[in-house]
């Protein structure tokens, strides 16, 4: 059934069919219920985008430590979190000539019977080990299709696949395929300038996203402003767009194909072909703004042929030819946005479609036109799967598919070489709750960024960290051994994470861009992406739970220690016992000697604290709680490691808050990162601290005292995105905790709040400690009262 890449039909070559598709990784302990839907979006004069959806997941509810092929054992304790089940939303492209390819792919990975795809599977030597595949319903699938090969193909489609295809008007996809990207995907947005040190500027959509200016670049091009999900309006357009881009190029060179146009120009020189304006007055026209090096006439000095119009004579070649076509459309487009742009007093212009596909000579010509006639107060803003837009959003509108919308979503680079990667894949995964803003930010001074340090402007911290992560894997890699095994197939797993994820490293250092925004917190995430995607999520468990065993009963007995104490020697020893259990970090090579050995305890912990503190308000806290000032009515506290710090350093915490009828809610994390506790480890863990403490006893009750998960599977936090349910528990509180490094010092140390905030961590890394001024081992303590 595949087309003969020779084989002759009337498709027009450089066209592309986007895919968009659902897959399910299950567990043994998940049920599924599902249907499927499809829909496609493509390019170059002939367009079909197919999205095909499958319905939602229910919530797993693990029961213990799995085998490493998901499958769970009650006889284990509970609270382990296995190889993350769930939805993957995949996205992949075809050229509309091998358009049989991709009914082919569709066919026989989409709807083939759950039975077929098994027995596949297993042929395959995968199993269970990569069960990764669509479960699909008695129902009958779905496909929504939108853009112009909606209706070229349609027929082809459901003859060959059997299914009824559903057509899909392409602005509204378009529009609906933006609003998700710019509302559900975190690092969508970028800024390029070619001639920066670091091309690639990651920006931050915001949570005030509408209204902006959409250029959707396909054949031709729309102007689109949107200015709320479902309001939008065609404000402008032009017929110069990636068609004429294509057309020209195939009169003009001897290429006809798209990627290869674009590949050639990149090696082009439009000064060949393009007239300047140095090639007009010799120097800068300053008088009126010009450099030398701006162009004056595209094409200008294709007129100095010789007379008998010899090709060969000429002074260019294709590449340069292509080059200057690229710079022409591009310029040309950026001018129009910004002039449709300041017409409608719009400040935001995002460019899509598959005419840019990440070209930097596309992007930059873009940036540099719409930078050039707004004299610098507007940036042309990128979507990382720009190409994708119309496919996006005929799934997400398809009636029968997940409500996409309503979930969130994380890129997985684990999956596929973002900067190798021709077949333009990409994968996103669900994350395991929605994810929305934290409410008591506040951005009135600017945008909230959750990154202390942005490690793609700094080379010199980029490379510490770059080789910090390297030199630790092995260290890593032994835990992983020790907790899922010694037996081949686990082994070669753990090679293999090793190499693909050095692997990733290389490429972090060959484009640090490459892959969004780069800071230490990305790079912790990125690492969790990639053991969990070998199937070693949580290679801390034991260890956790040993911790745990080793805390709790301590807990009376410092409890009994810190009633003793006069009313104002308590604060200052409860702070201190939170700093302290902050030292019990398996992530710190500072202290993973002495752990590992069993030679730090809660004692000596707190003798190990510099002195004078760094950061040091621990009076004005210690004020702020003294009479007559009102107790606080909530708070909500984001918790950080298992064993001493949560039950030694943080329960205490909680407990004297609750002694001052202030309601506590504790967010911990959703899934697993090192030694960081869980939602899903607390609630059993609380259980146990309520045969102890009182107060927790009663809170849990009367629901004055709340656990819940924070939406992160990071060491660090990222408040733009935490579980809905924090947010919700949020709405009456009036003090807002962070504890730990990574939560406060790599990331939120410049956070602001509405209300007020206390901020506590010890720094168990000298370079890091040098960065903010100090050493390894300082504290930080920042009491923050409510900006207003």
């Amino acid at each position: 059934m595949t087309e003969s890449p020779n084989k002759k039909k009337k498709l027009t070559g450089g066209s592309l069919v986007k895919l968009v598709y659902l897959t399910h990784r299950p567990t043994t302990t998940s049920t599924t219920t599902s249907s499927t839907a499809a829909g496609t979006n493509a390019d170059g004069g002939s367009s079909t985008a197919v999205a095909a959806a499958v319905a939602a997941v229910a919530a797993v509810a693990a029961v213990g430590p799995p085998s490493r092929s998901g499958s769970f054992s009650e006889a284990e304790p509970a609270g382990f979190a296995g190889a993350p089940a769930g939805t993957r939303l995949h996205f992949i492209k075809f050229e509309t000539k091998y358009i049989e390819r991709c009914i082919e792919f569709i066919r026989d990975n989409l709807l083939r019977s759950k039975q077929e795809r098994e027995a596949a599977a297993a042929a395959a030597g995968d199993g269970d080990k990569a069960a990764e595949y669509i479960h699909v319903s008695e129902q009958a699938t779905v496909i929504t299709a939108t853009g112009g090969g909606a209706y070229k193909y349609i027929d082809m489609l459901e003859e060959k696949l059997g299914v009824k295809v559903y057509r899909a008007d392409e602005m509204d996809c378009l529009i609906a395929g933006c609003n998700f990207l710019l509302h559900k995907v975190p690092n969508e947005v970028f800024k390029f300038n070619r001639n920066a040190n670091m091309p690639y500027r990651a920006q931050e959509a915001g949570s005030h996203v509408f209204p902006y200016l959409l250029v959707n670049i396909g054949s031709g091009v729309s102007l689109v402003k949107v200015n709320s999900e479902t309001d939008y309006v065609r404000v402008g357009g032009t017929s110069l767009g990636g068609g004429t881009f294509l057309g020209l190029c195939s009169l003009l060179t001897k290429c006809s194909d798209f990627d290869e146009m674009l590949e050639m120009s990149a090696h082009g020189n439009h000064r060949n072909v393009d007239m300047l304006v140095g090639d007009i007055y010799g120097r800068d026209y300053s008088k009126i703004g010009l450099t030398s090096d701006t162009i004056a006439s595209s094409f200008g000095k294709a007129a100095r042929w010789k007379s008998d119009g010899n090709r060969e004579s000429a002074h260019f070649n294709d590449g340069d030819v292509a080059k200057s076509l690229l710079h022409m459309i591009s310029n040309n487009i950026g001018q129009i946005a910004y002039m449709t742009a300041k017409q409608h007093n719009i400040k935001q212009i995002y460019f899509g479609g598959f005419f840019i596909r990440g070209h930097s000579y596309t992007m930059h010509a873009i940036s540099y036109a719409v930078n050039f006639w707004s004299s610098g107060s507007i940036d042309a803003l990128f979507l990382r799967h720009e190409g994708y837009l119309g496919a996006i959003g005929a799934f997400v509108r398809a009636d029968d598919a997940v409500d996409v919308r309503r979930v969130s979503w994380d890129e997985n680079f684990a999956k596929y070489n973002i900067l190798h990667n021709k077949s333009g894949a990409h994968v996103l995964d669900q994350t395991e709750g929605n994810l929305v803003p934290y409410p008591l930010l506040d951005e009135t001074a600017g945008a909230y960024v959750p990154d202390a340090v942005d490690l793609g402007t700094d080379p010199e911290l980029r490379d510490y960290w770059l080789n910090n992560f390297e030199q630790t894997l092995p260290k890593l890699a032994t835990r992983v051994r020790e907790f899922y095994g010694t037996e081949v197939e686990t082994l070669k797993s753990i090679e293999a994470f090793q190499a693909r994820f050095i692997q990733h490293l290389a490429a972090v250092r060959e484009s640090p861009t490459a892959f969004g925004l780069l800071s230490p917190r990305v790079l912790f995430d990125v690492r969790q992406q990639y053991l969990n995607e070998f199937g070693f999520p949580d290679p801390y468990w034991a260890v956790k739970q040993q911790d745990n065993e080793k805390a709790i009963i301590l807990l009376g007995n410092w409890l009994a220690q810190l009633d003793s104490m006069s009313w104002e020697e308590r604060q200052t020893r409860i702070i201190e016992g939170v700093l302290s259990g902050n030292m019990f970090d398996w992530e710190a090579k500072a202290v993973v000697d002495m752990l590992e050995h069993d030679k730090l305890d809660f004692s000596i912990a707190r003798r190990m604290l510099r002195t004078p503190w760094l950061f040091d308000d621990l009076a004005n806290w210690i004020a702020r709680l003294k009479k007559p000032n009102p107790p606080h009515r909530k708070a909500i506290i984001f918790a950080d490691n298992s064993g001493v710090d949560i039950i030694l350093g943080v329960f205490p915490f909680v407990r004297e808050l609750l002694l001052r009828s202030t309601s506590v809610v504790v967010a911990c994390n959703t899934q697993p990162a090192i030694n960081d506790i869980t939602h899903r480890e607390i609630q059993a863990l609380s259980e146990r601290a309520a045969n102890i403490v009182p107060e927790f006893r009663e809170g849990l009750a009367n629901g004055k005292l709340q656990f819940v998960p924070s939406g992160s599977g990071s060491p660090c936090l990222d408040l733009g995105r935490v579980d809905e349910r924090v947010a919700e528990a949020a709405a009456e509180a009036d003090l807002t905790v962070i504890v730990g490094m990574g939560r406060v010092v790599h990331t939120n140390f410049h956070a602001r709040f509405r209300h007020e905030a206390l901020k506590l961590a010890v720094i168990k890394n000298q370079r890091v400690g040098e960065q903010f001024g100090g050493s390894i081992f300082d504290v930080v303590c920042k009491y923050e009262p409510a900006s207003r």
